[in-house]
């Protein structure tokens, strides 16, 4: 997908998280880890716009393993791969107690975005270490993300329970985030 936003006051595109009801999330930006969902810039009280940013901004959505509002732009690129496969169909165990459950569904999936607001947000890390305060000299406006997860259908939602793990412009990655959600399936 890939979104902009033009004209004298252009909509910001809040690139991160994940759509679905989050209820546990323990997540890392540049190896240190974070105490929220949201990145803090989210938070800024300082800044007299923020009201307007959040109500009239896009949420794109997902880049799981990555906070809320991690990258904001004008312009918006994100790509989306996962790879779905039948983990569990059927399970009817007896004894000790009769337990019946089955449709659980894996998947591995790899998250791409970026957003920017002009064009030399992409080749200069400078520009987005001053921007999201950030330490990495290798910082950039592309977020990546890949994992492992699991889908079980329950009768009141679709729960999800994701691994991933940040990669980092300087080659690494991070530690194992884990993601319980629950939501819809796209």
């Amino acid at each position: 997908m890939f979104g902009s936003s033009a004209g004298e006051s252009p909509q910001k595109f809040f690139l991160g998280g994940n759509s679905q009801l989050t209820i546990f999330s323990d997540t890392q930006t540049e190896g240190q880890d974070d105490y929220g969902y949201y990145a803090d810039r989210i938070l800024d009280i300082e800044n007299s716009g923020i009201l307007e940013d959040v109500y009239f901004s896009e949420y794109v959505f997902p880049i799981r393993g990555a906070l809320y509002r991690e990258r904001v732009g004008k312009n918006v690129a994100i790509v989306n791969l996962e790879f779905r496969f039948p983990f569990v169909n059927y399970v009817d165990v007896g004894f000790p107690a009769p337990i019946r459950f089955g449709n659980i569904f894996g998947h591995l999936f790899l998250d791409i975005g970026a957003a920017w607001d002009n064009n030399d947000e992409l080749s200069d890390s400078f520009i987005i270490q001053n921007k999201y305060g950030l330490s990495d000299p290798k910082s950039s406006a592309i977020i990546k993300t890949f994992g492992i997860g699991a889908k079980i259908f329950t009768p009141w939602a679709l729960m999800r329970i994701d691994t991933a793990w940040d990669i980092y412009p300087s080659g690494g990655y991070s530690k194992p985030q884990y993601i319980i959600s629950f939501g819809y399936d796209w």
